[in-house]
């Protein structure tokens, strides 16, 4: 009842307020602050895109051919790092910890110009901790779930967003997996995308496994080195190295797997049919373990009274 309230809320905000574009406009020039903090380099607008949320990228159509565009709006690392530091840094005080988060988290929001997938992720966390304190015990695919919808209901237009949409879906496959090892999940997770994705990008699903494996922690790393180098210039020809062998890798892979790659084409209306699907199954099959769970814990306690 409480989240069908919270959405109702978001949506009537998002309709009659735009309470998201208004912020973007009012902030834009902390978005701007940090475009120019970037150091200029031959792969500026790489770096712009990963700290900051732009755009701006010098080998745009190499990312999109290879699919490793969608794995640069890396937001939500930023957003579990504003919470796991906050939880160091205050523990059990609730109040402190939720003005540190949401600041630090509004920060976030307003330096990427409210990016989609800033927005989803601040609406996980924001979900998560409610959870957390109020004991409502939602899942972490619940979570997952509900962000997306929380999103679009503060913002509308963003139902049409592939940025928010296949960040949605990977956030989803992430928590359905999650009691697989990192492996597993980061093979699993880039099948689950494919076939959405496979509209946007001529990779082949092996080179999507490929990126998913080298590229995501990769990129953590680089991001580091990236907002380093905003401070200490010397480190950018560190991440330039990062971005020259990156896109070499990616020419050299699609040469190798772009004869055999067979193509679909999502409409936005497939995608949302594909991605309500996903859901219900998901959450289909995370009902049916729980069910399955709960019956054997009760097995267990007969067995154990009748000892």
């Amino acid at each position: 009842m409480l989240i069908n309230l919270i959405f109702l809320i978001a949506t009537l905000m998002g309709l009659f307020f735009a309470p998201v574009a208004h912020l973007r406009h009012f902030f834009y020039f902390l978005h701007q602050d940090c475009l120019h903090l970037v150091p200029n380099s031959f792969y500026q607008g790489e770096s712009q895109t990963l700290i900051c949320g732009s755009h701006i990228l010098l080998k745009k159509n190499l990312l999109q051919t290879s699919g490793l565009i969608h794995l640069l709006f890396i937001y939500g690392f930023q957003i579990s790092l504003v919470q796991n530091i906050s939880k160091r840094l205050f523990g059990e005080q609730y109040l402190a910890r939720n003005i540190f988060s949401f600041l630090a988290v509004f920060g976030i929001l307003a330096i990427t110009a409210f990016h989609p997938a800033s927005l989803r992720a601040a609406s996980a966390l924001f979900l998560r901790e409610l959870s957390s304190q109020k004991k409502f015990f939602w899942s972490p695919l619940q979570i997952a779930i509900f962000s997306g919808f929380l999103t679009i209901g503060f913002e509308p237009r963003l139902h049409e967003s592939y940025a928010l949409l296949i960040g949605w879906i990977a956030a989803i496959g992430f928590c359905f997996f999650l009691q697989l090892n990192w492996l597993l999940k980061t093979l699993l997770v880039p099948l689950i995308i494919f076939p959405a994705l496979s509209g946007l990008t001529l990779a082949h699903p092996i080179l999507s496994f490929v990126f998913a494996i080298l590229a995501r922690s990769s990129l953590l790393l680089v991001f580091i080195f990236s907002i380093g180098a905003c401070f200490v210039s010397q480190l950018t020809s560190i991440v330039d190295i990062f971005w020259q062998k990156s896109f070499w890798f990616a020419e050299k892979s699609i040469e190798i797997f772009l004869p055999i790659q067979t193509r679909t084409h999502f409409s936005l209306v497939q995608f949302w049919v594909y991605l309500l699907l996903l859901m219900s199954l998901f959450l289909f099959l995370e009902n049916k373990n729980e069910m399955a769970d709960k019956q054997h814990i009760q097995i267990g306690e007969v067995i154990f009274l009748d000892d």
